[in-house]
């Protein structure tokens, strides 16, 4: 039945449908679906929430940008993907979700 539920998760996830997975049932509270999110933004799917061009620079999504972004160093040929790191960060997530980044934390190492 977990891994039923993760296969949901991951699929909700994928096609970005966050109405639809805040209710699911394998994740009872907002940080749990920050943190399923988190965990699946970090293990593979990070390259969905942004944009490289030809100098192979990373750009964050304007729809996945937050305030935490504007802190962050824009990308250049010889710091091609600081958007990037900042993606798999637990603040931005966190700040996305309006959640704490030490809650997130806790409930990522739940998941792992």
């Amino acid at each position: 039945m977990k891994a039923v539920a993760e296969i949901e998760i991951y699929q909700l996830q994928a096609s970005k449908n966050w109405q639809e997975l805040a209710k699911h049932p394998a994740l009872p509270s907002y940080p749990l679906l920050a943190a399923a999110v988190h965990f699946l933004k970090i293990s593979d799917d990070v390259w969905s929430y942004g944009s490289t061009d030809s100098a192979r620079r990373f750009y964050i999504n304007a729809d996945e940008r937050a305030d935490c972004c504007e802190s962050v160093r824009n990308p250049s040929r010889g710091w091609p993907w600081p958007e990037l790191k900042h993606l798999t960060t637990y603040k931005h997530t966190a700040t996305r979700f309006g959640v704490s980044a030490t809650e997130l934390k806790k409930e990522v190492a739940k998941l792992i």
